[in-house]
């Protein structure tokens, strides 16, 4: 029982301190809500689950789903995310499978001399499917096995690689402006690389730097919303979006952190019937989380902010924030 507590102890807070998402500006992909966030691409037993709910606030000149933007609309949304983790072997190596549901409310607004217009829209967005596997540093191990791995090997990187799916499942019609769902598949390709800059994997120890490159890949939309309107989406089709996404956190103690974010896009330009708009969108965004709070055994609470600050006039603007509850199992 001795030997078995501090077992338990060191899996939890390795579980728990993973669970700090937050925002890195105002993201690409909608069923991810916004951003990975830090330490969500550390290692972790297969056999185990976790399950999240989020609640996020968005002001800006984007839907729930941020690549498409209204840079003539002031977008306010409200988002419930629920997410579901399970963490399993795949050929010897760790792999990972998430599903994730948004529903968002939208207020959308337009000034147009001193005349004020508002328009509201709630519903279910895209529905996200997302693989994740270990290719360095993260290899399949039961919870004895991934306590003994952290402690002897000490891996001082860890590189998954992930493969989304986001289906348009979400709430659309060609008469809304602005739709919670994108009426088009979206794909995602990544390489999230975790560097330990600190002694151990044990909690307390860590200062970890993150590296999340993406691509982001989307069929046509066919049935545009209003292709006419002075303020509706009238695309067709869209390039693919590049992110980068940093994260720099350490360790407060056992099952505390705090991180600084970084964010950038680049990319994404839209084309109706074939002619291009000229659109293509380059932005910088910053965020954070100050610490997260620890809510029961293998439990966690995180409020975090970020918003836009660089962008060319093709890019979201605005700010977020989020409150994240995650329990793992």
């Amino acid at each position: 029982m001795s030997r078995l507590k501090p077992l338990k102890s060191f899996v939890h807070g390795l579980l728990t301190g993973a669970a700090g998402l937050t925002l890195a500006g105002i993201g690409a992909d909608q069923a991810q809500a916004q951003a990975y966030g830090p330490r969500i691409f550390l290692p972790a037993p297969s056999g185990t689950n976790a399950v999240n709910f989020q609640i996020i606030n968005i002001d800006s000149n984007t839907s729930f789903d941020a690549s498409i933007v209204y840079p003539d609309l002031n977008i306010d949304t409200d988002a419930f995310v629920f997410s579901y983790v399970r963490n399993f072997e795949l050929g010897g190596t760790s792999g990972q499978v998430v599903i994730t549901q948004p529903i968002a409310i939208v207020d959308i607004g337009v000034t147009a001399g001193n005349l004020g217009i508002s328009r509201g829209n709630t519903g279910l967005a895209d529905t996200q499917v997302e693989l994740r596997v270990g290719i360095l540093g993260a290899p399949a191990a039961d919870i004895p096995e991934y306590v003994q791995y952290l402690t002897e090997e000490n891996p001082d990187v860890v590189i998954k690689g992930l493969v989304g799916v986001t289906f348009p499942t979400g709430d659309y019609s060609t008469s809304q402006i602005v739709n919670i769902g994108s009426n088009r598949f979206a794909f995602r390709v990544g390489l999230p690389t975790t560097i330990n800059l600190g002694p151990n994997w044990a909690p307390g120890n860590r200062t970890l730097l993150e590296v999340i490159p993406a691509a982001n890949f989307y069929t046509s939309n066919n049935s545009p919303p209003f292709p006419n309107s002075q303020f509706g989406s009238d695309f067709n089709s869209q390039n693919p979006l590049f992110t980068l996404e940093t994260h720099f956190s350490h360790d407060l103690g056992p099952r505390f952190f705090a991180s600084i974010d970084g964010y950038f896009v680049t990319g994404g330009a839209t084309s109706s019937n074939g002619v291009g708009n000229n659109n293509a969108q380059s932005w910088l965004g910053a965020g954070g989380v100050p610490s997260v709070v620890p809510c029961g055994r293998g439990g966690t609470l995180t409020v975090s902010y970020g918003g836009v600050v660089a962008r060319n006039e093709n890019s979201p603007d605005g700010a977020q924030i989020k409150l994240f509850l995650l329990q793992a199992f």
